[in-house]
């Protein structure tokens, strides 16, 4: 039998960080011989692991890789179970190490990255093979993947917040390529990742809402005695789909500003930009700029996609005035 001398164990424990008994069992288990060491400290790591997969793994890190390109972006949550490990520098950088890896793959979805190469193993025996150094249940347990259409412009951006408890992966497209590169610009999508992660959208529209929940809501909703049957003199005007029978509740517009076009009259030719509106023949509503949250948040956004800012509101003064006097401006309230 070969010699386990303490400079052997110390290169085992090197290479694999495992505890010192451990390194010592798996050289006398495989002769001295370190790859055939190494190679019996990860079996017996993924061993480890499905003894321990029935504990909770409710802590641990989400991280974000946005490519070189800003064109393609993954989101990861790895699991462990408790605060202090998820804390610890050799669990973040192992989280680092499955970021880095699944963002250079061409895995789409939790299983397709579960099965992603990394140093001659699958990612999901690389995890349980972790175990055996960490001594807890780990996994990964979201996976998430956005990539600018091929031909297309926009941007990929992400944000992490609380060191790593929540994180937002978005996909923005652009009518220009040059718009990605704009300073206005990156500040929007920064700004869009802060609301989401400060507002936790369940979905990107209230239609990808998913039915049961609209329904446990409104049931709740009903039992607290918080919501009262109520048809206001628009009802019959009101599609189907967007009313409740008993008149409790109406479907109403609650994300960012948006251009809302009747399509009745505009032959299905819609805006997208507020020099298309500029350029075009409509009519345009914008409310009671005095009173209306809502209009005034019109003016500012307007003033801030035509080079004006929180403190420099004219352009959007400017813009609104030029419709007035092309009589194509409404400054009745909006409802």
């Amino acid at each position: 039998m070969a010699e386990i001398t303490a400079a052997l164990v110390k290169q085992l424990r090197d290479k694999t960080n495992a505890g010192m008994m451990d390194c010592k069992k798996a050289l006398a288990e495989t002769n001295g011989d370190l790859e055939e060491a190494v190679l019996y400290l990860r079996e017996k790591g993924i061993a480890k692991a499905a003894a321990k997969a029935d504990r909770a793994a409710n802590q641990g890190i989400i991280a974000a890789r946005i490519s070189a390109c800003g064109c393609d972006g993954i989101l990861v949550e790895v699991n462990c179970e408790t605060d202090f490990v998820a804390k610890n520098e050799n669990f973040q950088n192992f989280v680092n190490t499955v970021a880095d890896t699944l963002l250079a793959s061409d895995a789409k979805d939790l299983d397709s990255a579960l099965k992603v190469t990394i140093n001659g193993s699958t990612m999901e025996d690389f995890i349980k093979a972790k175990v055996i150094e960490i001594g807890e249940n780990m996994m990964l347990r979201k996976f998430s993947r956005l990539s600018v259409a091929e031909g297309a412009n926009g941007a990929i951006t992400s944000y992490i917040h609380m060191g790593g408890k929540v994180g937002v992966l978005l996909s923005i497209a652009t009518g220009k390529a040059e718009t990605v590169k704009e300073a206005t610009f990156q500040t929007l999508i920064k700004d869009i990742t802060l609301h989401i992660a400060a507002a936790a959208p369940r979905s990107l529209s209230s239609a990808d809402l998913d039915p049961s929940f609209i329904e446990e809501e409104q049931e709740i909703a009903k039992k607290r005695g918080s919501t009262m049957p109520y048809k206001p003199s628009t009802w019959d005007q009101i599609p189907g789909w967007a009313k409740d029978p008993d008149g409790r509740w109406i479907m109403t517009y609650t994300g960012s500003l948006a251009f809302i076009a009747n399509t009745e009259f505009t032959d299905g030719k819609c805006p997208t930009s507020w020099e298309e509106v500029k350029s075009g023949d409509y009519l345009v509503s914008v409310g009671n700029v005095l009173g209306g949250a809502a209009s005034q948040v019109a003016v500012l956004s307007c003033a801030i996609a035509n080079g004006g800012s929180m403190d420099n509101v004219q352009p959007g003064i400017d813009y609104f005035k030029e419709l007035a006097k092309a009589g194509r401006l409404d400054t009745g309230d909006v409802y």
